[in-house]
C-alpha cells in the first residue's frame, strides 16, 4: 500500500494478468481494508479503555489501581490509525 508504506501479500499468479490500473486500484482496496480493520480494533479498544475507566470510578471514590490499569491500557491499533497519512478517526 504506497500511501501506508504497508506491504501486503498478493499471490503472483493471481495478479499476474493485472495492468498499472488494475494494481493501483487493488492498492487502494487494500488500503481501504487494512484501515477498517483498523478502525474497528481501535473502537474496541477504546471501548474496553472506557469500561476500565468505568469500573474504576465509584459512588464516592475512585480506585486508584484500576484507574491506573485504565490510563495505562495500550491501544495499539489506535497509535496505528492516528499514524497513517491522511486517516481520521
Amino acid at each position: 500500500m504506497p500511501n501506508f508504506q504497508t506491504k501486503y501479500y498478493v499471490n503472483p499468479k493471481d495478479v499476474s494478468n493485472y495492468g498499472q490500473s488494475k494494481l493501483h486500484t487493488l492498492d487502494k482496496k487494500a488500503e481501504i481494508i487494512f484501515t477498517n480493520e483498523l478502525r474497528s480494533k481501535c473502537e474496541s479498544e477504546q471501548a474496553h479503555k472506557r469500561r476500565l475507566t468505568e469500573a474504576a470510578q465509584g459512588w464516592f471514590s475512585q480506585d486508584e489501581e484500576k484507574m491506573a490499569v485504565a490510563n495505562n491500557y495500550e491501544m495499539p491499533s489506535c497509535r496505528r490509525l492516528s499514524g497513517l497519512p491522511g486517516v481520521r478517526f
